[in-house]
């Protein structure tokens, strides 16, 4: 049920965001491939506040805050990841390898 509301909202901002390309008088197929590349809310709704407030001339302008949108996003995902496996590491230091039980010693 949940996943089901999260679609629709996703999908609002979605919609939200092509809807917002056409008043800025932009293409709607380009508001949907640029919609398309953007896979979270966050990011939508970003790109929907650029073409409010800046009122991009071009869409090489929209083009560019997409690209920099996305690799912002990218580096967040991967600053998670190091974070993660950073921890995970540390508790390896911290910790160590625990014995293995089935009575065999390690070589």
């Amino acid at each position: 049920m949940k996943l089901d509301q999260n679609k629709k909202k996703f999908s609002s901002f979605q919609l939200e965001l092509i809807e917002q390309f056409v008043r800025s008088g932009f293409p709607r197929e380009f508001g949907e491939v640029v919609a398309g590349q953007l896979h979270s809310e966050k990011a939508l709704y970003r790109m929907t506040q650029y073409l409010r407030q800046a009122s991009p001339d071009s869409m090489e302008e929209v083009a560019d805050e997409l690209l920099s949108i996305m690799t912002d996003v990218d580096n967040w995902r991967e600053k998670k990841k190091n974070e993660y496996y950073n921890g995970k590491l540390n508790e390896l230091l911290w910790y160590g390898l625990e014995e293995e039980s089935d009575g065999t010693e390690n070589l």
